[in-house]
């Protein structure tokens, strides 16, 4: 393992939770160029797994895709099942963002597969499957695995998944016809995690939500909010 590409690679993560998307593009880029340069595959098959994340991230499918072909054949051909599942879950989300219904149960399968090799990811895959489940428009699914994944952030301390997680069950519960007594305090949770982390993407995130699907627009406090997230 080169632990320099591997650490530009994680680097990249964090810069975007930081608001830092180029910066964040470029870290991605000088990893997956290092671990070419040196031919070290399994430091490649990181780095290109790390990137598919990036980039799902990014709302990028197609640069999803073009990562995942290349990092799924390594995976097969090294023989590892962790990283397999992550670029397969990658590809998954990749075919959700294109409308493709089935990779719910695909990224359901693959949340059950990450936990029995490194449980530590958990929060991780169902970070990507309450995504997929919220752009197929499955809200009912979408409703289950938010509670899922509320408790395992809940019990990792992961506030970054967490806030994604508040964020998506006042989502779904709108999308269910809830009243705002009951959306408007999860999407609150989720701008108040956001502001715990310190981060300006999962904070627009937050702030827009709860401006999009409330009646009075979020109050004038979130308006204040969205313009230092912006």
């Amino acid at each position: 393992e080169d632990l320099t590409s591997v650490a530009h690679a994680t680097m990249s993560i964090s810069l975007w939770y930081l608001g830092q998307y180029d910066s964040a593009q470029r870290a991605s880029e000088v990893s997956i160029v290092r671990a070419r340069k040196l031919n070290h595959r399994y430091s490649l098959l990181q780095t290109l797994s790390i990137a598919s994340e990036l980039q799902r991230l990014c709302g990028d499918p197609d640069a999803v895709t073009r990562l995942t072909t290349e990092g799924l054949a390594l995976a097969q051909d090294m023989q590892a099942p962790l990283w397999s599942e992550i670029l397969t879950g990658s590809e998954a989300w990749a075919n959700a963002a294109r409308g493709d219904v089935s990779a719910v149960a695909e990224l359901a399968l693959g949340v059950h597969k990450v936990s029995t090799i490194a449980r530590g990811l958990v929060p991780f895959a169902i970070t990507r499957w309450v995504e997929a489940c919220d752009l197929v428009g499955d809200v009912q699914t979408g409703m289950q695995v938010a509670a899922r994944g509320l408790g395992a952030a809940t019990d990792s301390k992961d506030v970054h998944y967490l806030s994604e997680f508040q964020r998506y069950k006042g989502k779904f519960l709108f999308a269910q016809g809830q009243p705002a007594s009951v959306v408007l305090p999860w999407l609150r949770r989720a701008v108040t995690t956001a502001q715990a982390c310190g981060s300006p993407p999962l904070m627009l995130r937050a702030v827009l939500s709860l401006i999009r699907y409330s009646a009075d627009g979020g109050t004038p406090d979130a308006l204040a909010l969205l313009e230092n997230a912006l």
